[in-house]
């Protein structure tokens, strides 16, 4: 897998924010590809049992990652939505050891 396959944008909230539907509008749009597996939790260092990872398809090589995004076109931008992002206080610094550029959306509701 090629660099450019990395994600440029994350979407990360709370759950019940707003981050599927968030998600889902920015999916629609023809220049943003957004991962078809909503949550891949590749970069949580937050453990899923075995068999909640095979159910969520939560992938488990940087191979199968990247390979979420093997469809998007040259000039799209990537996006994924992982909400345990923002509860796993490695998540941000993991993202940018892989993506330094990566920008990181987050979506809070109200009461925060």
């Amino acid at each position: 897998m090629q660099l450019h396959n990395w994600p440029e944008f994350y979407i990360v909230g709370e759950p019940r924010s707003g981050t599927t539907t968030l998600h889902n509008l920015l999916a629609q749009h023809p220049q943003i590809f957004m991962s078809k597996v909503k949550e891949p939790h590749f970069f949580s260092t937050i453990s899923f049992p075995a068999l909640e990872r095979s159910i969520l398809n939560i992938p488990s090589t940087q191979k199968a990652y990247l390979k979420l995004f093997e469809n998007a076109g040259k000039d799209q931008l990537k996006g994924e939505s992982s909400t345990y992002y923002l509860s796993d206080p490695m998540s941000p610094k993991l993202i940018s050891n892989e993506v330094p550029a990566a920008k990181i959306i987050i979506v809070l509701r109200d009461p925060i």
